[in-house]
């Protein structure tokens, strides 16, 4: 009786066996593949944002279509909703990196580029259509401020691997590009830049999910992040005011 019983047991416990490994197996599949994908569409923001000095226009801002309409050109309409998408990209891997205890001072670097980025588009008062003599960093953005010629002095960046024999086509393939749809392209119109309320919101979202892991973070890199917290804070204090929130 007892040996019954205990091929009983050994006979489930090798059935359980089974199923977590192939469990197991499974999800490590599963795992990969998503890994896989994500630094596949990863490594095609390349083909969309141009990642350097915040200080030059147009930098680090996100394209929400390339080779529109089957043509050489790059679309930077919506352009704050897809950078809050950006965010939070950023966010999220940079602080995987970190708990898996990975190399993460390129996303980190990346991740302050776009913040500074924000900055410049949020201070913006001295310029079209308000033409101010002075700008604020209060809140109130523009949209983007991606020049006609962008193209032009930053092709080699989002032409990585491409040439003019490059078009775009259902398998995903990128096509080249080289001409620029922006506020700043005809018909030329500098009220359409002015920001949305729309599109705060999809930045808000972004900029609260950065918060979140920058206080999951701080003890771990509390030195690096005490500049990067006091500029969360000021951003959703500037959103907050200018969505009349008070």
């Amino acid at each position: 009786m007892y040996i019954d019983k205990f091929k009983k047991i050994l006979s489930f416990t090798f059935i359980v066996i089974i199923i977590v490994c192939i469990n197991n197996k499974v999800y490590s599949q599963v795992y990969n593949d998503n890994l896989k994908k994500y630094w596949f569409y990863r490594n095609n923001l390349k083909y969309f944002v141009v990642n350097g000095n915040p200080s030059i226009k147009g930098m680090n801002l996100v394209a929400g279509i390339r080779n529109k309409g089957g043509y050489e050109k790059i679309d930077y309409g919506q352009p704050m909703t897809y950078f809050g998408y950006y965010l939070g990209v950023l966010a999220t891997e940079w602080y995987l990196l970190n708990q898996n205890g990975q190399y993460s001072d390129n996303t980190l670097t990346e991740l302050n580029n776009a913040l500074d980025s924000y900055i410049r588009l949020d201070e913006c008062e001295d310029k079209e259509p308000w033409n101010l003599s002075t700008a604020k960093y209060d809140g109130f953005f523009m949209r983007e401020d991606v020049p006609y010629d962008f193209v032009f002095h930053y092709g080699d960046n989002l032409n990585k691997g491409l040439t003019a024999g490059n078009v775009f086509n259902s398998s995903g393939d990128m096509g080249y590009v080289s001409q620029v749809l922006s506020y700043d392209t005809e018909p030329y119109d500098p009220n359409s830049n002015i920001m949305s309320q729309d599109e705060a919101i999809g930045l808000f979202h972004s900029i609260l999910m950065l918060q979140q892991q920058l206080e999951l973070l701080r003890l771990r890199l509390y030195c690096t992040l005490g500049t990067m917290m006091n500029r969360m804070v000021q951003i959703i204090g500037g959103f907050i005011n200018q969505m009349g929130y008070r």
